[in-house]
């Protein structure tokens, strides 16, 4: 951004001194071609140098007009080059906040399947041991139940 400023003051500054010099070296022309009339004037009368010069006066004229459309249509162009850098780097911008958003989602995504994976291992691991502790003390119930049905049917006998 400074070197754009950098550049278009450059280039007013260019511009202005182009302007100047040319003016300059129109005024000097004119001058010239005034003092060209004037003696002109003199050999061949008043009407001849009037024509002359309007005719001079329209040339200055249409120069300055095609100077001033110049700079107008040149500052365009760069405005609107300027316009759609802005709008691409705008675009891009918006392009990788979508990406980063979407990459955000599906770390999220990733991170709550861990999560359910790792809490259905832990309450897996529960359940196992509450069986397996449930398995034995039913065998050593079942055990003791025998035991004791044997028992009593060795003592009965």
């Amino acid at each position: 951004e400074v070197l754009l400023i950098c550049l278009t003051n450059w280039r007013q500054d260019m511009t202005a001194s182009l302007k100047d010099k040319k003016d300059a070296a129109a005024k000097k022309k004119y001058e010239q071609e005034v003092a060209a009339l004037r003696k002109k004037e003199l050999e061949t009368g008043e009407k001849a140098s009037l024509q002359i010069a309007e005719k001079m006066k329209a040339k200055l004229e249409a120069d300055n007009k095609k100077f001033v459309v110049d700079i107008w249509m040149q500052t365009t162009r760069e405005n609107l080059a300027k316009r759609k850098e802005e709008a691409a780097k705008q675009k891009q911008s918006d392009e990788l906040a979508a990406i980063k958003r979407k990459e955000l989602e599906k770390a999220e995504k990733a991170s709550v399947s861990m999560a359910n994976k790792m809490y259905k291992k832990v309450w897996d691991e529960v359940l196992l041991i509450c069986l397996t502790n449930w398995r034995q003390d039913m065998t050593a119930s079942l055990k003791d139940k025998k035991d004791a049905a044997a028992k009593k049917k060795y003592e009965q006998e």
